[in-house]
């Protein structure tokens, strides 16, 4: 998602931080105290490209940026993909963990019902 300075018809109407430093010292604060963030200079000086694991992730930071003064243009969420063998691949987390064969059922349909596995 693209994080850039309030630009638009009504920008500076309801927030006191609209400066595009302030914005990206804010986005580096918290991407070292949140490891799902990675945040990386958007292709004009004035956006940031922000990842996250999710919308619900990225909706909190707006939200809570929100309320800490900031005014902002965001951009639409995009899903991450990667190249792999020439075929273009949606990232996905890995899972592992050890059961007893008693409770193995179970977690294969709790699993398989999540569309996990």
């Amino acid at each position: 998602m693209s994080f850039r300075v309030n630009d638009g018809p009504l920008a500076g109407q309801e927030g006191d931080k609209v400066q595009s430093r302030v914005i990206r010292d804010r986005l580096h604060a918290e991407a070292e105290g949140n490891v799902a963030l990675q945040v990386t200079d958007g292709v004009d000086g004035d956006s940031y490209d922000v990842a996250g694991r999710g919308e619900l992730l990225l909706s909190v930071l707006i939200e809570t940026m929100r309320r800490e003064g900031f005014e902002l243009c965001l951009g639409r969420p995009k899903v991450v993909y990667r190249e792999e063998n020439g075929v273009k691949m949606e990232l996905l987390k890995k899972s592992s963990s050890m059961w007893m064969k008693s409770f193995l059922a179970l977690w294969c349909k709790n699993w398989q019902s999540a569309k996990a596995i």
